[in-house]
This record gives structure tokens, sequence and C-alpha cells, in this order.
């Protein structure tokens, strides 16, 4: 090649999986790259052109399920989204070495080249795996590998067959990867009696070696190597087909209205089958679970319940409803960019981290105040909890000294009441030494009680301290002469009447005469 020879180059387009390391061409050329995948798309293409992955509304094509439906699923989801991202990260990160061994030192890394992509074409339809949210650059052309509808294809040997098919037939193919003839011999064996059960409805099945089949053919069953896939979904005759829900071959069953049995093998084929059994238009039979017993029930539901082919029916429909095909839809926006710049659709969204994306620091900001609000709210009742039981630990200790002196006052109360009794008794007898010393004795107990009993009528919150003081009152009236008991009663009671209108303190002092004069 002459070192005067210019070339121009319009576009890379280049199939995204996991050797992103030669998007390094695009750079080196100085041409904006398009990216091509042949299913919807892996979680890491998606972040290629930050193409929102909600795992709360679908799941990433590595998974089984393709709505999460429940906490757990979501959860999982996002842990598995997150983990499968990171695991080709660390995986490719190598290619960075080789991109600078063959571009130089100063080329960009595999990272920086996947987010300098221009446009991502990914073979997906809403029909197919349903409704998701998703960036400009990431093109949807479901069903671009369909160049025409099969009708004018040949079915050489097998055309007069499947004509003569009065009462229709099955489609039976896991693609171009898998033999039949592996399948362990008691799979083959359930296979063949299922397909012998649902005579005179024939059954075409792809089979590369049909000689090392185990078994011989059940009578409405023939075997092919090869033929054009779409030509025999479109036949008036075909009643539904069993797949192994390979991307391509679920997409053409869809745009042909045609139910079908997926029996999905490895990759995204579960992702792929799941869509179609939601959508009432598919049976799914997992390996481990693929017996005579569930190929019967499989096959009797698909050819006997007509919700399958209705909604077959239905979603051929939306399948095939759009503005323009799907080759004119890639070709458009591949110009479109090459008219405008290969940055014009990409998202500023790639060049922020995840949780910038999420919005995680901004909720932090907004919630973290709110949270600390909450928590000294909780903390500032805990306080103040504390501090009302230390209050009610207080008052049941004073009490508690009041009830010790409440007893002493009692049976001082009782004896002051008494020495007032017999008082009128000692006087007569004129023991005047003696009986003074006495009397004044019982005075100064009597005061004593009356000190109490007014302290314990003061204190309004110590109602229960003042109920037990009462109670030991009570114990120590019982256990006196009833006539007594009746009397020194009345005594306390007119105490308790005077701490009542006194507000202050209840008198410390009988009217001596007065108290004669009652006695």
């Amino acid at each position: 090649m002459s070192a005067t020879m210019k070339f121009m180059f319009f576009f890379l387009l280049y199939k995204v999986f996991n050797a992103n390391c030669f998007m390094a061409f695009g750079y080196h050329l100085n041409a904006p790259v398009v990216g091509v995948a042949s299913n919807p798309g892996y979680p890491w293409v998606h972040a290629m052109v930050a193409n929102p992955q909600n795992s709360a509304i679908s799941s990433n094509l590595l998974r089984s399920s393709i709505n999460p439906t429940t906490f757990l699923s979501r959860l999982y989801n996002t842990i598995h989204t997150f983990y499968v991202n990171n695991y080709f990260n660390y995986y490719t990160s190598a290619q960075t070495d080789i991109i600078k061994k063959y571009f130089g030192p100063d080329a960009p890394s595999v990272r920086e080249l996947e987010k300098n992509i221009s446009l991502v074409i990914v073979n997906s339809h809403l029909a197919s795996d349903g409704v998701k949210p998703s960036t400009p650059a990431f093109i949807k052309v479901g069903g671009i590998h369909i160049q025409n509808d099969g009708a004018n294809e040949s079915l050489g040997e097998f055309q007069q067959w499947l004509d003569e098919s009065k009462n229709g037939f099955i489609y039976f193919a896991f693609g171009s990867m898998t033999q039949l003839e592996t399948f362990p011999t008691d799979v083959i064996q359930a296979l063949f009696k299922s397909f012998e059960k649902i005579n005179p409805i024939r059954v075409l099945m792809k089979s590369s070696e049909p000689e090392n089949l185990p078994f011989s053919l059940p009578n409405n069953t023939r075997t092919f190597s090869w033929i054009s896939q779409l030509a025999v979904l479109k036949h008036k005759n075909i009643r539904a087909a069993i797949i192994h829900g390979g991307a391509k071959g679920i997409q053409e069953t869809i745009m042909c209205g045609v139910p079908l049995i997926g029996v999905p093998l490895f990759a995204d084929q579960f992702f792929n089958v799941d869509f179609p059994v939601k959508s009432k238009m598919a049976i799914k039979i997992d390996l481990s679970d693929l017996n005579e017993k569930t190929m019967d029930n499989a096959l009797y539901e698909v050819l006997n319940n007509p919700i399958y082919s209705e909604s077959a029916k239905k979603m051929s429909k939306k399948f095939n409803d759009r503005p323009m095909s799907p080759m004119d839809t890639a070709c458009y926006w591949i110009e479109y960019i090459m008219r405008n710049g290969g940055d014009t659709l990409r998202s500023p969204a790639v060049n922020l981290y995840w949780w910038e994306v999420a919005l995680i620091d901004v909720y932090e900001l907004i919630f973290i105040p709110f949270i600390f609000l909450i928590v000294l709210f909780i903390y500032t009742i805990a306080i103040s909890f504390s501090k009302s039981t230390n209050i009610q630990d207080e008052e049941l200790e004073t009490p508690n000294l009041i009830f010790y002196n409440g007893i002493e006052g009692t049976e001082g109360i009782i004896e002051g009441i008494e020495a007032k009794i017999t008082q009128t008794t000692t006087i007569t007898k004129k023991k005047s030494g003696l009986t003074t010393n006495k009397v004044s004795c019982y005075d100064e107990s009597l005061n004593n009680a009356v000190d109490t009993l007014t302290f314990v009528c003061e204190q309004k919150s110590m109602t229960n301290n003042f109920i037990i003081f009462g109670q030991h009152v009570a114990a120590q009236l019982e256990k006196l002469p009833l006539e007594k008991s009746i009397f020194l009663q009345e005594k306390i009671q007119s105490l308790l009447t005077k701490a009542r209108f006194s507000n202050s303190s209840i008198y410390r002092k009988f009217d001596d005469e007065t108290n004669y004069d009652n006695s």
C-alpha cells in the first residue's frame, strides 16, 4: 500500500460481546464505532451507552426471569447485574495492555473506548422482550436478520409432506449448534413416545445425523439436516414449534404467530423464552424436567388450548407493526451519526459513576438530616423517659423513709392518743412527778406523730405511700379493743380534717380542756 494513499472511514461496525479491544481501530482511524449485538444486549453492553438497567422492572439478559415481581427477585436482580458488570470489567481489563502494545502507549484504555462508542444496535423488540427504558444510542432492531417473509422459499422434498399434513404438524429444532443425537437416550425415547401419541399430527424434526439416533423414528415424524426455518414457520399447516429459545428463533416464531414450547439450554435462552411464556403464547420445560409426561402435557396444552394460538397472533401483530423495517431503522441511525457526529446520541450519564446516576449522593444529602432529626428525637425521648424513671425511683425511695417514719409516727399517734385517754385518771391519782413526765412523753410522741402525718398529707404526689401509711395505721388499730379503736379512728380523722383546712400543717397541740371534756 502506498504511503501517499489515504482512506476515509465513515464508521467502524463491530460486534459487541467480550473483545472490546477491537474498538481501538475506531480510535486509530478516527471513525465512530457502531456496536452490533445479535441479542437484546448483555449487561455490559447497556453500560457502554449508559442505557438504563432498571432492576425493578427488567432483568438482565443472563437471568432466567424477564421481569422481577417480588422484593427478593428485585434484590437478586440488582446484585446479579452489579456482579456481572464488575465480573466482566475485571476479566477484560487486561485488554488495555493489548491496546497499548499495538496502538501505542497513548492509546485509551478499553474502558475509555467503551465510553466513546457512538451507537449500539441490538436485536430486540418490545414484542419479544417487553417494554424497557432506553437511551437514543441504544437502537432496537428486533428481527433484523429476517430479510424476507419466507413465502417464496421452497421446502424441497418436505413441501409435499407438509402440504399433506391436514391435521397440522409440529416443528422441532434446537438450532445449528445442538445435536439431538447427543441427548441422553431416555430423553430421546421420551420425545419419540410423546410424538407418537399426537399422531395423525406430524412432526418435522432437525437431526444432523439421524442414523445415530438410538431409536427408530415414530411413523408421524421426519428428520431434516437443514431447512429454511422461516419458510416452515410460515406454512399454513403448522400448529406449534418446539425450540431451544435462541433469540432469532424466538423472534421468527413471534413474527409468524406460532405458539411454541421452549426448552432453554444455556446463556440468554432462559431469558428469551420467559417473555413468550408470560404472554401466554409459550410453555417452558426445563431440560432437567424434560420427560414423556412433561412433553405430553405441553403438547396437549399448546394444541388444544386456544389461548396460545390467539396470544401468538397478538404478539405477531405487535412485532410487525413498526414505522420502518429493522434494516431501514439501523441504516437511518448509522447515517444520522455520520451526518451529525459520533457523540450526537451519547448520553451524559456515560461520564457519571453509577451512584451519581442513581442519585444516591443526592438522596443522602436529602435524607441524612431527616435521619439525624429522627435519631435526635428518639434520643430525646429516651433521655426524658430515663429521667422520668429516675424521678419515680427517687419518689419510691423517699416514701420508704416516710413509711418507716410513718410506722413510728403511727405508734406515736396511738400512744399519744392513749395518753389523752388515760390523762384524766392519772391526774386524779395525783402522781404528779411520774405522771407529768409520762404525759409529757406522750405529748412529745403525739407531736412527732402529728408532724409525720402532716408531712405525708402535704405530699400530694405521694398518694400510694400515704395509702401504705394508712393501711399500717389500720393494722395497728385492729390490735386494740373495739371501743378504744373506734375512739382513736375519730381522733385520726380529726387530725386529717384539720390538715385539709390548715393547708400548711396540722395543729400540733390539742385543747387539753376540750380533750379532757371529750374523754
